[in-house]
């Protein structure tokens, strides 16, 4: 069994006088410890890594980025432009672009694999062969669709397979996020070919009524989009029907000692606290054993459309005083409170009030 890693020890030496070492390995050992922890594959970050894009007439480009194979890694540094073989005068095929391992010459790199011209074109088969260090195997990163008589490749032609498993797939261990970006430029690009083409093949009375369909939606998405006070979604539809719309704020803010929100349910709620100096000088009972002083009334930041609840306690509270509302609110300002005690009277007591208020401002 081989095995390690262990640190080595000098048994004797070679003919050329070199050490020979009783825990050395070789390259394979290390490709088999990697792929072990590193699944085959292209890694995703950045988005575009090894991406095959349409260059100019029969050149594509394949973007720098770094892959995985067996073990191994393949870097490439920069971009590296590929020159696909001239199209068929009648006949059309697809052709491949591959990373391929070479265990023979002991490399990684970009290669071209020509397709066989046919009325019905299929991709070539990608190589994957295991023969110990000789082996070869393709990550296939894209098809490329050679249409007959043709001088340019476009990017609709070509179809990314970096994210198809079976034949490249993205590496596993270290990636987090992939960037679909490039991929959904080229779903765009090959969209539009295809329009263009599928006009060139209709009468001019349905290619018109086609674009005035087309042109018709997209009025009625800038509508929708520019005026969101008709215009909801299906999914606030949904919510809506449910019954179970969800509330949030539309206004918050500051007025003198508030602080306020309102929602969108047309729910509002203001809080704050109110110095008062209040004279507790009159007689609460008959025997005269309690007196009491009342305090002021204080405005809201807005007029309410209902009487809110009103909530108003004293924040220094000294233990010797009872808080008591001496008089209700309205829509427009808070109840009256007043303080009680045990005799005698007292005048200016200082008392600090905090009010909340929560109610419907429309």
């Amino acid at each position: 069994m081989r095995s390690g890693f262990f640190n080595s020890t000098i048994t004797g030496y070679d003919e050329e006088g070199m050490p020979i070492f009783d825990r050395a390995e070789d390259a394979t050992f290390f490709a088999k410890y990697f792929s072990r922890i590193v699944g085959n594959g292209i890694f995703a970050d950045p988005g575009d890594g090894m991406m095959v894009q349409a260059s100019n007439g029969m050149n594509l480009t394949v973007k720098s980025g770094v892959c995985f194979i067996n073990g191994y890694m393949g870097w490439l540094e920069s971009d590296e432009m590929i020159t696909v073989d001239a199209a068929h005068a009648i006949l059309d095929r697809i052709d491949m672009i591959v990373a391929r391992y070479d265990g023979i010459n002991r490399e990684i790199n970009i290669h071209y694999i020509k397709g066989t011209e046919s009325s019905a074109p299929v991709p070539p088969e990608i190589e994957r062969t295991e023969t110990g260090g000789s082996d070869i195997y393709d990550l296939a990163l894209a098809q490329v669709y050679v249409s007959k008589r043709t001088t340019t490749i476009t990017q609709a032609s070509i179809t990314d397979l970096r994210l198809n498993d079976d034949v490249c797939g993205i590496v596993t261990s270290p990636i987090e996020h992939l960037d679909t970006s490039e991929v959904n430029a080229q779903l765009t690009a090959a969209f539009n070919e295809w329009f263009e083409e599928i006009k060139g093949q209709l009468s001019e009375d349905a290619a018109g009524n086609l674009q005035l369909q087309i042109d018709s939606q997209e009025q009625v998405l800038n509508s929708h989009t520019s005026n969101a006070t008709i215009h909801i979604t299906s999914e606030e539809r949904e919510k809506w029907n449910r019954g179970v719309q969800e509330d949030y704020i539309v206004e918050e803010g500051i007025s003198g000692i508030w602080q306020y929100r309102k929602w969108e349910s047309g729910l509002a709620e203001c809080w704050g606290n109110s110095s008062q100096t209040i004279d507790i000088d009159n007689i609460w009972d008959a025997a005269g054993n309690l007196v009491f002083g009342t305090g002021q009334p204080v405005l809201y930041p807005f007029t309410f459309t209902e009487m809110p609840s009103c909530m108003i306690t004293q924040q220094n509270y000294d233990g010797l005083t009872i808080q008591v509302i001496r008089a209700s609110g309205t829509t427009t300002q808070t109840p009256t409170p007043g303080l009680v005690k045990t005799a005698p009277i007292k005048g200016g007591y200082e008392m600090i009030f905090a009010f909340e208020a929560k109610g419907k401002y429309r």
